[in-house]
Protein backbone atom coordinates (compact mmCIF):
# COMPACT_ATOMS: atom_id res chain seq x y z
CA UNK A 1 0.00 0.00 0.00
CA UNK A 2 1.32 3.46 -0.82
CA UNK A 3 0.57 6.78 0.75
CA UNK A 4 -1.45 9.09 -1.54
CA UNK A 5 1.51 11.42 -2.11
CA UNK A 6 4.26 8.83 -1.50
CA UNK A 7 5.98 10.94 1.17
CA UNK A 8 5.41 8.95 4.39
CA UNK A 9 6.40 11.75 6.71
CA UNK A 10 5.79 12.12 10.43
CA UNK A 11 3.71 14.97 11.78
CA UNK A 12 5.90 18.05 12.14
CA UNK A 13 8.87 16.48 10.34
CA UNK A 14 9.39 16.35 6.61
CA UNK A 15 11.43 13.14 6.84
CA UNK A 16 10.60 9.64 5.66
CA UNK A 17 9.47 7.38 8.50
CA UNK A 18 12.24 4.85 7.90
CA UNK A 19 14.89 7.54 8.48
CA UNK A 20 13.22 8.66 11.70
CA UNK A 21 12.96 5.07 12.93
CA UNK A 22 16.59 4.29 12.09
CA UNK A 23 17.77 7.44 13.88
CA UNK A 24 15.64 6.87 16.97
CA UNK A 25 16.23 3.11 17.29
CA UNK A 26 19.97 3.77 17.03
CA UNK A 27 19.72 5.55 20.41
CA UNK A 28 18.62 2.20 21.91
CA UNK A 29 22.06 0.89 20.97
CA UNK A 30 23.89 3.84 22.59
CA UNK A 31 24.35 6.07 19.53
CA UNK A 32 24.55 9.70 20.62
CA UNK A 33 22.75 12.61 19.01
CA UNK A 34 24.83 13.87 16.09
CA UNK A 35 23.81 17.51 16.25
CA UNK A 36 21.49 19.61 14.13
CA UNK A 37 23.87 20.84 11.44
CA UNK A 38 26.39 19.03 9.24
CA UNK A 39 29.32 21.02 10.62
CA UNK A 40 28.59 19.44 14.03
CA UNK A 41 29.02 15.93 12.56
CA UNK A 42 31.08 16.33 9.37
CA UNK A 43 30.98 12.64 8.42
CA UNK A 44 27.75 11.68 6.65
CA UNK A 45 25.58 10.02 9.31
CA UNK A 46 21.92 9.30 10.08
CA UNK A 47 22.53 10.49 13.66
CA UNK A 48 22.85 14.11 12.50
CA UNK A 49 19.53 15.82 11.79
CA UNK A 50 20.69 17.70 8.69
CA UNK A 51 22.30 14.61 7.14
CA UNK A 52 19.16 12.59 7.92
CA UNK A 53 16.88 15.27 6.51
CA UNK A 54 18.98 15.30 3.34
CA UNK A 55 18.29 11.58 2.92
CA UNK A 56 21.26 9.65 4.25
CA UNK A 57 20.52 6.22 5.69
CA UNK A 58 24.04 5.30 6.85
CA UNK A 59 26.01 5.72 10.04
CA UNK A 60 29.47 7.24 10.05
CA UNK A 61 32.19 4.78 11.05
CA UNK A 62 32.15 6.02 14.65
CA UNK A 63 28.38 5.67 15.11
CA UNK A 64 28.37 2.38 13.21
CA UNK A 65 30.87 1.00 15.70
CA UNK A 66 28.78 2.20 18.64
CA UNK A 67 25.59 0.67 17.21
CA UNK A 68 27.33 -2.61 16.34
CA UNK A 69 28.78 -2.80 19.85
CA UNK A 70 25.37 -2.00 21.36
CA UNK A 71 23.71 -4.75 19.33
CA UNK A 72 26.30 -7.48 19.90
CA UNK A 73 27.39 -6.80 23.48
Amino acid sequence: MTHPDDTYTADGFDWPHDSIVQHEVSHNFDADEGGWFKYEHPAECIMNYQWAYDGTNIWCSSCSGVVDNGIWS
